[in-house]
């Protein structure tokens, strides 16, 4: 019985340990995205398309466009994909064009399908875009804005906007 006691006490002595680690290492990923924040305390409401893109070129430029910093982006973004793909499976045969791609967006978690076509506002998005999944058979990038798409009506089959919408300046001509 006291070799379990004793089990149990390093037990609850190694789980306070994490969890002040974890508490410490919290509060260091707050300083960190708090710093980003205000490195980035831009009002992208007032700028225009122009403008936009060129910040975001700026920030995809120096890999920090969307830095995941904390554990609950991470897990969002990854639950949010896995729900995407699952929505939209299977995805063989299909022509899918996504809007807002970032670095290569649902590039990541799409294995075969007719035609993928990612669009950003980002030239420097698009570049990591192509660097990273352009080799992918079927799979390409292009610079776009979201109101402007130049494709024709009912070309694919599926469309994924992920966290676009809340971004455009007129979301009313995106949909």
């Amino acid at each position: 019985m006291n070799m379990w006691k004793n089990s149990l006490v390093k037990l609850r002595k190694l789980v306070k340990y994490r969890v002040i680690n974890a508490s410490l290492n919290k509060r260091k990923l707050a300083k960190v995205e708090m710093a980003d924040n205000q490195q980035d305390n831009v009002d992208y409401s007032s700028l225009s398309v122009d403008e936009i893109k060129k910040q975001m070129d700026e920030r995809y430029a120096k890999n920090n466009a969307y830095n995941l910093t904390v554990l609950w982006d991470i897990v969002r973004m990854e639950e949010i994909n896995r729900l995407v793909i699952k929505r939209i499976a299977p995805t063989q045969g299909k022509t899918i064009l996504e809007i807002g791609c970032s670095i290569g967006g649902s590039a990541a978690y799409i294995a075969d399908c007719e035609k993928f076509i990612g669009t950003d506002l980002s030239d420097a998005a698009i570049s990591q875009a192509n660097s990273l999944y352009g080799e992918k058979e079927n799979f390409s990038f292009m610079s776009m804005d979201a109101t402007r798409l130049e494709f024709e009506d009912n070309k694919f089959d599926v469309v994924i906007a992920k966290e676009v919408i809340e971004h455009l300046l007129e979301p009313q001509k995106a949909l």
